[in-house]
């Protein structure tokens, strides 16, 4: 039996430090938290509100030992205790990093507010930066150009060299942790940021998604983390706008992967053959389940797609 983690309810309202937040949704949530759109009331124009979201660390678990009680606290079972023990330890590091992107890059870093503990657990209140979630974005588009995918890979990639200039990967990349803006990208949720001048790898509990996280991070095989696997994770979300699916272990194996781009494809309709050929050309090297047979820097990704106007 698969337990579901009891969010908080639309009205609810919570109070962190001295702030009262009332729950307006729920933006997104992963294994390890779930983010909430929320609203405080201005303390000088009584009337007007403040948008913000509110990120809660809520680990899943399977049998439902890490749980909120009837009071709203999070309660964890002894069986749990080190996932989320481990799952603290990330949000603060991350919170750390995101901190310190955020001091030396705050134009191209989401912000944040402050953070809490409270309710058994770790909360940040971030501001709401306009645009879209790039999850809800795909879900909500009928169809998506050839040419609009690109623009879209090329903010996100705009984004991550913010974190790679500074030694840093985000190691959680995926549509719902993206916020698409106007004239950029936000990478959100740093729960799983690594440092690699200053590593601890003794207590990283990786996350993990099917579909996005790169071979290397599913087997938990430190040596060969690198800035490639961010850049398998980019072209992991690019595959899915293209093709209109996630990614399969079965794709990504052997010459399968081949297979996802028939002519008939409908990203592919009505454009050069050169660019959905380009295009392909991309995604089959940047999934390449070896890391150092992929793009292993943001530079080497660059100087590919500028080889073709035709598709960037």
């Amino acid at each position: 039996m698969i337990y579901n983690r009891k969010f908080r309810n639309v009205n609810e309202k919570i109070k962190l430090g001295e702030t009262i937040y009332t729950i307006t949704g729920i933006e997104g949530y992963g294994g390890t938290s779930v983010v909430y759109s929320a609203t405080y009331d201005d303390k000088l124009n009584k009337e007007k509100t403040h948008h913000v979201f509110v990120k809660e660390m809520f680990p899943f678990t399977n049998n439902g030992d890490i749980y909120r009680n009837e009071n709203g606290d999070i309660c964890c079972m002894p069986e749990s205790e080190g996932l989320f023990k481990d799952s603290k330890i990330g949000f603060y590091k991350g919170n750390e990093i995101n901190l310190e992107l955020l001091k030396n890059n705050p134009e191209f870093i989401s912000g944040n507010i402050n953070s809490y503990e409270a309710y058994g657990t770790y909360y940040s209140v971030l501001p709401v930066h306009g645009g879209c979630n790039l999850r809800k974005y795909i879900e909500k588009a009928r169809s998506i150009s050839l040419k609009e995918i690109c623009d879209i890979i090329l903010k996100i990639i705009s984004a991550l060299e913010v974190f790679h200039c500074n030694g840093i990967l985000h190691l959680d990349i995926s549509p719902d942790n993206i916020m698409i803006l106007k004239n950029g990208a936000f990478l959100i949720d740093y729960n799983s940021a690594w440092d690699m001048n200053n590593s601890y790898v003794e207590n990283f509990r990786f996350s993990i998604k099917p579909g996005y996280s790169a071979p290397e991070v599913r087997l938990k095989n430190h040596n060969s983390i690198c800035y490639a696997t961010d850049l398998y994770s980019v072209c992991a979300v690019m595959f899915e706008i293209v093709t209109g699916k996630e990614l399969s272990d079965s794709e990504i194996m052997g010459n399968s992967l081949r297979k996802c781009f028939p002519k008939s494809l409908e990203t592919f309709k009505n454009i050069p053959y050169t660019a959905a050929k380009k295009c392909v050309e991309i995604l089959n090297k940047g999934l390449h389940t070896l890391p150092d047979k992929r793009f292993t820097s943001i530079p080497e990704l660059s100087s590919f797609r500028n080889s073709s106007s035709l598709l960037f």
